[in-house]
């Protein structure tokens, strides 16, 4: 009897968060990092740090859905097909929130330089997505495990 209700628990449950399509899971992401900012930015300020960027710009949210996006055929990827570790990996490099001390070239001593704000970036990223699916990404979490 237990095990049938809980199957029927599970059922219901994962019926509940199954329809959540690849644009509402970005929109989702963004306003939760932008939420994360404003929190992450107040700490920094009182603690005397470097801020992040205050929000995402128009530029950086493009990037972000990028990663969602299949350009040849200008749709949407599944969640499923998305890897979390990959995006954290290429928007963290990408993403330019934290400030870059160095410019942004492709050579060794700027890549050092500029590494701190890479991990900064890929921590914001990170933190966001794990607020979002209520614990830890792991190496091979995709994007539909998060948005459950």
């Amino acid at each position: 009897m237990k095990k049938f209700i809980l199957m029927i628990a599970m059922t219901v449950s994962s019926s509940a968060f199954a329809g959540t399509s690849t644009p509402e899971f970005v929109d989702t992401l963004v306003d939760t990092i932008n939420a994360r900012l404003v929190v992450i930015n107040k700490d920094r300020a009182q603690e005397g740090d470097k801020l992040y960027c205050s929000h995402l710009n128009e530029k950086q949210v493009n990037l972000i859905a990028s990663y969602f996006r299949n350009k040849k055929a200008n749709a949407w990827k599944t969640l499923g097909s998305v890897n979390a570790k990959s995006f954290i990996e290429g928007a963290g490099f990408n993403i330019a929130c934290y400030p870059k001390p160095c410019p942004n070239y492709d050579d060794l001593v700027n890549g050092i330089c500029n590494a701190k704000s890479y991990k900064m970036d890929r921590a914001l990223l990170t933190s966001a997505l794990e607020q979002i699916k209520g614990g830890k990404i792991y190496v091979n979490t995709t994007m539909d495990e998060v948005a459950r």
